[in-house]
């Protein structure tokens, strides 16, 4: 008997746990049956390294291709949402955007070199984006999210988006592999396909010996996360390899009575 010309089955692979995994492993799967080189690369995540919240989103930390709402649970905790929106900026690798319009500039202020450096952000990898309207500002984060030499956009944004505007946003994320971060007003309640949403609350800092400030932290709810759980949590950022930390809290508990020392007579 002749042997059969027909080509093996590429072999199977692994489950997708998102929309980016899903294109990635369709376009491997045309290059074997092509004859084309693979790249067998895993699709990146950006871990937070904090086991408590990475084993709550899929894939251990938040997806390429991705769309993460930020909102803060009042006006007070813009400044606090805004630099959780950093933190995850600072702890991504490779070129990044930070898009924002020029009226929320002047309430938020300006990006400023050693600030940014302070916070971790090496200020010579992240293209600023002063758009002259909110308009102007959503179209410069689709753009942002298009351009193949960026790997991390973020967007502050300082109006509601419409159901259209959130759902481009959502394919031009997924079709590019890029994670977008989108740091919402107060009074919204963010966008419509957002794959997780964190409301993000103050939490005072530690203090050391001297009474100085320690690092900054937050109290961060995980209001969404599709195919995921949920949960709330204290962080606190950090520097090195790891970005964040868990606050360890105290049970709210009386302390135990003092021991009462019998004298003898």
């Amino acid at each position: 008997m002749a042997p059969s010309l027909r080509p093996a089955a590429p072999p199977p692979l692994p489950l997708a746990r998102t929309p980016t995994e899903a294109l990635v492993n369709l376009r491997q799967t045309i290059a074997r049956l092509e004859g084309r080189p693979v790249a067998e690369a895993a699709v990146p995540v950006l871990r937070f390294g904090c086991p408590e919240i990475d084993d709550h989103l899929p894939g251990g930390g938040i997806a390429p291709g991705s769309v993460n709402d930020i909102v803060p649970v009042g006006y007070d905790a813009t400044p606090a949402a805004l630099g959780f929106a950093l933190a995850l900026l600072a702890a991504s690798q490779g070129p990044a955007a930070l898009v924002q319009s020029r009226r929320l500039e002047a309430e938020l202020g300006q990006p400023y070199g050693p600030g940014l450096q302070d916070a971790g952000i090496d200020p010579a990898r992240l293209l600023v984006v002063s758009a002259d309207s909110e308009a102007d500002a959503q179209w410069a984060v689709e753009e942002c999210l298009t351009a193949a030499a960026l790997s991390f956009v973020v967007g502050l944004l300082g109006a509601p988006l419409s159901p259209t505007v959130g759902r481009r946003f959502s394919l031009a994320a997924q079709n590019a592999g890029h994670p977008l971060v989108l740091l919402h007003p107060h009074d919204t309640a963010g966008s419509n396909t957002a794959d997780t949403r964190w409301l993000v609350a103050t939490a005072p800092a530690a203090r050391d010996r001297f009474g100085a400030l320690g690092d900054p932290r937050w109290t961060v709810t995980l209001q969404r996360n599709r195919n995921g759980r949920t949960g709330q949590w204290i962080l606190e950022s950090g520097h090195g390899p790891h970005r964040f930390r868990v606050v360890e809290t105290l049970a709210d508990r009386p302390l135990p009575a003092p021991a009462t020392i019998r004298r003898r007579r």
